[in-house]
């Protein structure tokens, strides 16, 4: 045991509570706990056994708890990559100075907390499906250092931070995926209102130009489309010259599809592949798949391809 670097355990009956100062898991550098019934003391205390611990998950497993509020408190000086999915917690408290890469899906929490000395270190940020009350990365939420920043269908609050998060210019960040932008008047922080950003191409090409993927998915939140939804998604003119993957995802905006393909190939002059998502039951007119036919003609240097949504269950074929 003192000699593993990789430890998995899944359905697994876990009991001890290890002693921090015996680290009976000297050289492990990598842990995945997952489908299985445990403590938050017996996760602490497999946390403190590994003093070299780089990579933890957690996923799909029932956490109790000692205290009436739920909280799990962890702590670690060498953890890089953390992720937590399918886990439902009152507070989650992450003290850890050197963490880089950070995920949480398919979570329940009423508090999420990253706690760490100087500035923040993260270089990757994913959230998918989560829902939080209250979402704390430390005084630094801002993308300087996140070289990837992945957001699919969060709470409206989660929306708010990522505004927070993507408001300031970033020359380092590669890849930003955003899927279930809101589009509606009457959504907390709705595309077009006077927040910290617009999510549309224009303010993306201003404010990372090194950009290399790009994903941007739109979902309604009211039954009729915002007044002028084109031009807030397609304004300004300034190129994402260094992208090369593109991935539009409008499965309730069929009238604007062809529009928004235009246009999003016009702003990638160095396109390779795009990608776009439609409802499974689709069915495209004449008109459209005439113009569709004259668009790959003028982008005969990208591979277009579509991908059907299930909007229910939200899989892709």
């Amino acid at each position: 045991m003192r000699c593993l670097k990789s430890l998995t355990l899944r359905y697994a009956d876990i009991r001890f509570r290890a002693n921090p100062t015996a680290q009976q898991f000297l050289r492990l550098l990598s842990l995945s706990v997952s489908a299985v019934k445990v403590s938050e003391l017996q996760v602490q205390s497999l946390v403190l056994a590994c003093p070299k611990l780089q990579s933890f998950s957690l996923t799909d497993s029932t956490i109790t708890s000692t205290n009436p509020r739920g909280t799990l408190n962890l702590t670690s000086s060498t953890l890089k990559a953390f992720f937590l999915g399918g886990i439902r917690l009152h507070s989650v408290i992450l003290e850890a100075n050197f963490l880089k890469k950070l995920g949480l899906a398919w979570c329940d929490f009423t508090n999420f907390k990253l706690v760490t000395k100087g500035a923040c270190k993260l270089s990757s940020l994913s959230l998918k499906t989560v829902d939080i009350d209250h979402l704390d990365l430390g005084s630094h939420t801002h993308c300087l250092g996140l070289k990837k920043v992945e957001v699919k269908e969060p709470c409206s609050y989660v929306w708010t931070v990522v505004d927070s998060i993507l408001s300031k210019p970033s020359l380092k960040l590669r890849e930003l995926q955003l899927k279930g932008i809101p589009l509606g008047t009457n959504y907390p922080i709705p595309l077009g209102a006077h927040h910290p950003m617009n999510l549309n191409l224009e303010t993306i090409a201003c404010l990372f130009p090194h950009l290399n993927d790009l994903g941007l998915s739109y979902t309604l939140v009211e039954n009729n489309l915002p007044t002028g939804v084109e031009s807030q998604l397609l304004q300004g003119s300034t190129v994402l010259e260094r992208v090369q993957f593109l991935e539009l995802g409008c499965p309730e905006l069929e009238d604007h599809l062809l529009l928004l393909m235009s246009g999003a190939l016009k702003r990638c002059p160095n396109l390779r592949k795009l990608q776009v998502s439609i409802e499974e039951d689709s069915m495209f007119k004449c008109e459209f798949i005439t113009s569709f036919v004259k668009l790959v003609h003028e982008f005969p240097h990208v591979d277009i391809r579509f991908e059907h949504l299930d909007i229910k269950s939200g899989k892709a074929s």
